[in-house]
Order: structure tokens, then sequence, then C-alpha cells
């Protein structure tokens, strides 16, 4: 397996990271109001039909505190990316951005980046490990769930006011050690 480098921030900083999957499930994100309070249920389901969500993100945008990047490289071609940054007011680790290039998934780069991140979390005596995506990339939370990832939490107008009617909600995934540090 390659090795992880970090991407110098000089050199990476605007790199553009195009984004793609497909997926023919959901999370069905149903809140009620009870008596007691709140229920949730994600409920996976079919999807009328394929949708195949494309998107792009930045390394090293400003608005992040302090942003770290690192690359799998395979004949000199970029072909993993993982991004993090510390949230030390909660002493958690971001990740930003994981991304595998499509020819080369299902191959143990993502497991490899998420491993990284794992011991970048306890080399820098972080709590958990946080991230985003959305209720309809189901691809994505099934490989979250396999790292040991669990819900966390979630916003229903992150993006639109209608994110639920359109199958698209922001999902907080978290990550906590099996010896979890308070």
């Amino acid at each position: 397996m390659e090795e992880i480098v970090p991407l110098d921030k000089a050199q990476y900083a605007g790199h553009e990271i195009f984004f793609a999957y497909e997926t023919e499930l959901h999370y069905d994100v149903r809140v009620y109001d009870t008596a007691k309070g709140f229920s949730v249920d994600f409920v996976k389901m079919p999807l009328p039909e394929a949708v195949i969500k494309r998107f792009s993100s930045k390394l090293y945008e400003p608005y992040w505190d302090a942003p770290e990047a690192y690359g799998v490289f395979r004949f000199g071609d970029l072909i993993a990316v993982l991004e993090v940054t510390p949230e030390n007011w909660n002493k958690r680790l971001r990740v930003i951005s994981l991304w595998v290039d499509r020819a080369y998934r299902r191959n143990g780069y993502g497991r490899l980046l998420m491993d990284k991140a794992k011991a970048l979390m306890a080399e820098k005596n972080l709590r958990a490990i946080v991230l985003e995506t959305q209720s309809c990339n189901v691809p994505a939370i099934t490989f979250y769930l396999c790292q040991g990832f669990r819900l966390g939490g979630f916003d229903t107008t992150a993006y639109r006011n209608d994110d639920v009617e359109r199958k698209e909600v922001r999902v907080e995934m978290i990550y906590k050690p099996p010896r979890s540090r308070a």
C-alpha cells in the first residue's frame, strides 16, 4: 500500500477535489413532536431512481482554523486525500474532506486515511472525530459505520429549507475511541 504524505499548504491551497457518488438508497429522516419531547427516525429507504451526486471542495480553505491535508500518490498521481482540522474548543478532530479517486475505491485507501485521522486524534490528544455527510450518501455512511462512527447529530435545513423533502439532510457522524477520553 502506498504511503500517506503531508500535502504542503503552499502548493495545495486551493487544490480542487471533485467528489461523486451514486446511490439508490437514502436515510429518510423523520422528526416527530411527542407528548414527552421529540422522536427521530433515520430509515433506510430506496430512492425512486438512482441518483448521482457531484460536488467539489478546495483544500486549505481560509475559513478553517488550522487545516492539515494528507495525500496518497500512485505513479505520481494524487489518488486519495484526507483533510482535517482540530476543533480545540471541544477537543475534536473534524474531517473536512475524505476523498478516494473512483478508480481506487474499495482498495483500502479510505480505511488507510481514516486510520491516519484516528492517529492524528490520538497525537493531538483529542477526544473524538466528527465529519459531515448527507442522508443520501449511503455509501459513505456505510463506510463510516464500518470505521466505528455513529450518528452524532443532524440539521434539516443546512443546505436548503427543504432538505428533508429532497432526501439530503446534513448528518454529523462521530467516532469515539473505545476507551473514550472525556
